[in-house]
């Protein structure tokens, strides 16, 4: 049983992730407040805010730019690091040596990996992902997408298929995916029929990593001659 996570709360509300988006609103909201109180206090006591104010401006236009400009950047970013990940396994015992002992790094990799054929991927949180690892976006569909990384001795059974069928159905995606680099059991491969699941062995791992890397060197050798 999955220990509970303790929840932490800052001034009355959970602590969550803050996404750039509402760095940005915030920002925008920060700069009209401030623009509003400024001019009503001036008018009432004579004051002139005007260089601070002046200041104040500068520093946050600066600061949406940058945030424009990092928004801008970072798919093109980030594709970079994901190719650069890719690019260190060529086979499946290349996997099993480098991700051995960091089968949390292995998860970033097939996220990666699905990065570099379009899609928007997005890693869950290590403990208590019930059978998410990697959630996948694509064309306004969703996709859960489980991961293991075993040696080829171990197979993944229907018990495994089974939880992804109930993680994607509870995460109201439109299907799941299942990543190993091991094998599936006939009774794994029978359940999967039918339910909307894509089942990747090592295999079909090995063969989805030449692919991508040969797509990815047509292009950059394409943009060189170019």
């Amino acid at each position: 049983m999955a220990k509970r996570r303790k929840r932490f709360k800052l001034f009355g509300y959970r602590r969550t992730k803050i996404k750039e988006k509402e760095i940005l609103s915030v920002i925008g909201i920060a700069a009209l407040f401030l623009f509003i109180v400024s001019k009503k206090i001036s008018v009432k006591t004579g004051i002139d805010f005007s260089n601070m104010v002046d200041y104040l401006y500068i520093f946050i236009v600066i600061s949406i730019i940058g945030l424009i400009i990092f928004l801008v950047s970072k798919p093109y970013i980030q594709r970079k690091f994901s190719l650069q990940r890719v690019e260190l396994a060529n086979t499946i015992n290349d996997l099993l040596n480098i991700y051995k002992n960091k089968p949390t790094d292995f998860e970033k990799y097939i996220a990666d990996l699905y990065r570099m054929l379009g899609y928007s991927a997005k890693v869950t949180k290590a403990v208590g992902d019930c059978g998410k690892d990697v959630i996948l976006k694509k064309n306004s569909k969703k996709f859960v997408v489980e991961v293991k990384l075993y040696s080829r001795k171990n197979s993944i059974g229907r018990p495994m298929i089974q939880k992804l069928h109930s993680a994607f159905i509870d995460e109201k995606a439109d299907g799941g995916i299942f990543v190993t680099t091991s094998y599936f059991t006939n009774a794994a491969i029978d359940f999967a029929k039918n339910k909307k699941i894509e089942l990747i062995d090592g295999k079909k791992l090995a063969e989805m990593i030449k692919n991508i890397k040969s797509k990815t060197e047509k292009n950059e050798n394409r943009i060189s001659w170019q």
